[in-house]
């Protein structure tokens, strides 16, 4: 038999409702038939309220059939649809599947989701309930019901689901259409889930959203519980889920991922007056983002009973509440070992735990004290720093309890705090006299240096959160630096190393040293005043380290640097000598000069020029390294000076006495130039090649011939002097190349240029060898002509006798051509006689001459009937004429024509050219190697 217990309400709250709904109930159970045994799937076509395809209908339908029915939707046409009975509705008396989400378009897989079949109870009267499940087993899932004077879902049977509804709103979602919300009087009801498919949106009721009464088992997953469909617009519900009149083992939450409901802008978020019940896992008074208040204009969660567990130690139970009108978490008087741990608990109007909803409730000494969660007294929290937290409890002796410690952005008006953000927890056992001091080790959370903490004893009683405390910030301390000269004390007046240290919390610091210094006295005082005296003679630098103090925290060690100077000394500069060859760069390394110089003050010098030399040019660096460049062919001493510099004093200055050492270097030759006419020598005196050539070391130079002219030739003379004489007619360019040494070293190749320039020459005529005799007084010689500066051909030959009786000019005719000439003369013949005959060659410009001595026998007419012709040593023409002639031609290329008679031929030397004529002749020296010729005239 079905049974609803009703439990007392504050101020008679919905008993009238329960007792009507009761009456409705057992109604139903009057009017129920007994259902057939088999199972069935009805289908609504229809929005009517009842008849063949109505909701009416197939509920009553399904009752009638015995076995877990279906109730499907298939209404045609475009939706959503609405369904809104005239009455009560059946009540569910059969296991049944109500299936909204079977209507098409419809769709719960993603949220929001899409629902078309809204079940409106506007019309359905007073008393109406929209379902009420009698039935084990049934599940309600894609329903929009809203606008029924009671509640909208009714269970008042076991292992049911709610699934995907919209439970007071309209059918977006976004509107309040609301009457009493979820009923639940029966055990193991699943309303929601840990996934968005079956997540259910109970908001806009007048009544509570969800009203859990006398059932146990129920869970309460996942869902949205005051908002709108999105999460993030206020709807609201009176209360939003409230557990009563016996209700146990209820769970609205949970640590599975989407278990937590969204529960916001509801009078209180969750109200419970029973015992054994969790909330876990929940966002209590923020929209969806958990970033935007909608809070909960009572409190965030409300305990009546005991035993209730508010949050948990398992990871993900705790949960979120900020925002509510009164306090987070209210414990009402009575209400024992009700464990609130591990939340986020922020923002709320009052305190985020307040035991008996009056506010802080102050420590008692041995907390001997009781009421809501028996008064347990907070831990008080004495010091917090960037590593950890401290503090003491003072309770129940020999007990131990749970530290929870949590940080805040802000501490409550009441000085108080709440919390915000649960950064750890400890277990910490009192003494016999109920107490505990506790450190807790942490990391700060940026943002939140408020500290608070709660106590729970091993009974689930949890205390109200601690007086807050400030996390104290170590100070922070900055090196610092000093100096003082050798022997000097250093003192230094407060605030000294403290002045440039810090601390947010605190403007009070003092000094605390911690290693002193190694090369003097220190005495440090509290102020940060100090005074340091370094060790006689010392320089150099010396530190010593302290920290600096708040009084709870110690700051980093910072260092104290102190600079004693010495007291400086010049440097002593020594003077240094070097060599170098001439003509070659001297280059020192680092340290160079300063090698042999000291400081006594300062291992690092630097060189300073004072003077440079006077016979090179010189780069000194200041590491002491330079490079010196004698002037070019300098040999001799040098020196330059210069001064050491520790930075702030100069040496003595010093000299660098430098050596440049003559090396021999070879002449230098230059090239000459001469002119000579052609078949002309020329002459050169001394120093001739040598006069323009150079030595640095040495101004004795000799001339040595590398080699000689190609058109000529020479005599060179080691002091210079030459003698050129050019090839014979040689005209143009022609060069001899020499050397000049100076004894050890030879120069460079000079060359000597010659230009013979060219002096017309005249022709030349000769005598060659050969002619004839072609009639008595007529001969014909050869003649070779030869010119040195132009063509043979051009050349032009004349000749003049000097005895016009025996040869006349006109007598005489030339022919040939080229340089083979000839000459023909003709004598007069009527008498014998001698005529030198002048044979010239002209090339136009010049003139040469030959001279030809022609000899004429006496005609046959004369007697004695025979002649003597002799010749000269030159070249002759002789010509014997009818008589017996004896010719002598002696010496030079001669022409012997015998004539007629017999005449008897000597040539002479030379080549001679014989002819006998008619009569019987004779050759006496006929010598063809010699170059002599004859005619046919002998054999």
């Amino acid at each position: 038999m079905f049974t609803i217990s009703v439990r007392p309400l504050q101020s008679g709250r919905g008993l009238g409702r329960f007792l009507v709904l009761l009456a409705l109930l057992g109604a139903g159970f009057a009017a129920l038939p007994v259902p057939a045994a088999h199972a069935d799937a009805f289908v609504v076509t229809t929005t009517a309220d009842d008849g063949p395809g109505s909701l009416r209908q197939a509920i009553t339908d399904a009752n009638n059939s015995l076995g877990a029915d279906t109730i499907s939707f298939n209404i045609p046409g475009t939706g959503p649809f609405t369904i809104a009975p005239t009455s009560v509705l059946p009540f569910i008396t059969d296991a049944v599947v109500i299936d909204g989400l079977s209507q098409p378009g419809a769709s719960c897989a993603s949220w929001p989701p899409t629902l078309e079949i809204e079940l409106n109870g506007s019309n359905a009267g007073t008393p109406a309930s929209g379902l009420v499940i009698q039935a084990n087993g049934s599940t309600v899932q894609g329903l929009v019901i809203n606008q029924f004077s009671y509640p909208e879902l009714g269970l008042s049977s076991n292992n049911n689901n709610v699934l995907c509804n919209f439970l007071g709103t309209d059918i977006t979602g976004t509107s309040a259409r609301g009457n009493t919300g979820v009923f639940v009087n029966g055990a193991t009801n699943v309303i929601g889930g840990t996934i968005s498919s079956a997540r259910n949106l109970i908001s806009g009721n007048p009544g509570d959203g969800i009203e859990i009464n006398n059932a146990s088992g129920t869970q309460v997953q996942g869902n949205y519980i005051g908002t709108d469909v999105t999460g993030t617009q206020p709807l609201g519900n009176t209360f939003g889920v409230v557990i009563e009149n016996g209700a146990s083992n209820t769970t609205i939450g949970g640590t599975t991922q989407g278990a937590g409901n969204l529960i916001a802008s509801n009078g209180n978020g969750v109200f419970i007056e029973t015992a054994g019940n969790l909330v876990e896992g929940n966002t209590i008074g923020t929209d969806v983002t958990t970033t935007n208040a909608l809070g909960n204009t009572s409190a965030g969660v409300y305990v009546a009973g005991a035993s209730n567990t508010i949050g948990g130690t398992t990871q993900g139970a705790g949960n979120l509440i900020a925002y509510s009108g009164a306090g987070g978490v209210i414990i009402q008087a009575g209400s024992v070992a009700n464990p609130i741990e591990a939340n986020t608990i922020y923002s709320n109007a009052g305190l985020g735990i307040d035991l008996n909803n009056d506010g802080v409730t102050s420590n008692d000494p041995g907390d001997a004290d009781t009421g809501p969660n028996n008064l347990q007294n907070f831990p008080v929290l004495t010091a917090a720093t960037s590593s950890s937290i401290t503090g003491t409890l003072n309770s129940t002796p020999a007990t131990i309890f749970r530290i929870e410690f949590f940080a805040n952005s802000s501490c409550d008006p009441s000085g108080n705090g709440e919390g915000e953000q649960y950064v750890g927890s400890e277990d910490v056992t009192t003494d016999s006299s109920g107490n505990i001091s506790f450190s807790f080790s942490y990391t700060p959370i940026s943002g939140k240096a408020i500290l608070t903490a709660t106590a729970t004893d091993p009974n689930g009683n949890t205390s109200e959160f601690s007086a807050c405390r400030t996390l104290n910030n170590p100070p922070v301390a900055q090196d610092d630096s000093y100096s003082t000269d050798e022997n000097t004390p250093l003192t230094v007046a407060a605030p000294g190393v403290l002045g440039n240290d810090s601390d947010v919390d605190s403007p009070t610091l003092t000094a605390q040293l911690v290693t002193g210094p190694s090369h003097g006295q220190l005495t440090l005082n509290s102020d940060g005043s100090f005074t340091y005296t370094p060790t006689t003679n010392y320089s150099g630098g010396d530190s010593f380290m302290y920290q600096a103090s708040d009084g709870q925290l110690s700051s980093n060690v910072a260092s104290v640097s102190i600079t004693v100077n010495a007291v400086n000394q010049p440097p002593v500069a020594q003077n240094d000598s070097y060599t170098t060859n001439g003509n070659k760069p001297l280059t020192v390394a680092a340290p160079g000069v300063l090698g042999n110089d000291s400081d006594v003050d300062s291992p690092t010098l630097t060189a300073q020029l004072v003077t440079g030399p006077s016979h090179g040019q010189l780069t000194l660096n200041p590491n002491g390294s330079f490079t010196y460049t004698p002037t070019t062919n300098y040999s001799g001493a040098d020196s330059l000076t210069y001064q050491a510099s520790d930075g702030q004093l100069t040496s003595n200055v010093a000299t660098v006495s430098i050596t440049v050492n003559n090396v021999n270097k070879p002449p230098v030759a230059h090239n000459d130039s001469y002119t000579t006419n052609e078949n002309k020598p020329r002459t050169v005196a001394a120093p001739g090649v040598l006069g323009n050539d150079k030595d640095v070391d040495s101004a004795s130079l000799t001339a040595q011939l590398v080699s000689g002219p190609s058109h000529g030739q020479l005599t060179l003379n080691t002091d210079g002097s030459f003698t050129y004489t050019p090839a014979t007619n040689y005209s143009g360019a022609d060069s001899f190349t020499y050397q000049a040494s100076d004894g050890q070293l030879l120069s460079n190749v000079a060359t000597v240029s010659l230009t013979v320039n060219h002096v017309n020459q005249p022709p030349s005529v000769v005598v060659s060898a050969g002619g004839a005799c072609l009639q008595d007084g007529t001969g014909r010689i050869n003649l070779t002509v030869a010119d040195a500066d132009s063509s043979v051909s051009s050349l032009t030959l004349s000749a003049t006798s000097t005895n016009q009786q025996v040869v006349a000019n006109t007598a005489i005719s030339f022919g040939g051509s080229g340089a083979q000439r000839t000459m023909k003369v003709q004598a007069q013949t009527v008498q014998g006689g001698q005529a030198t005959l002048t044979v010239k060659v002209s090339d136009g410009s010049a003139q040469s001459s030959l001279t030809v001595t022609v000899f004429v026998g006496d005609p046959a007419t004369k007697k004695p009937n025979s002649d003597t012709i002799n010749g000269t040593d030159g070249p002759d023409m002789l010509l014997g004429l009818g008589r017996n002639d004896t010719i002598n031609g002696n010496g030079g290329d001669d022409l012997l024509c015998g004539g007629m008679g017999n005449d008897i031929l000597t040539g002479g030397s030379d080549a001679d050219f014989f002819s006998g004529g008619s009569g019987t002749d004779t050759i006496t020296d006929y010598n063809p190697t010699q170059g002599d010729t004859k005619d046919s005239t002998f054999p």
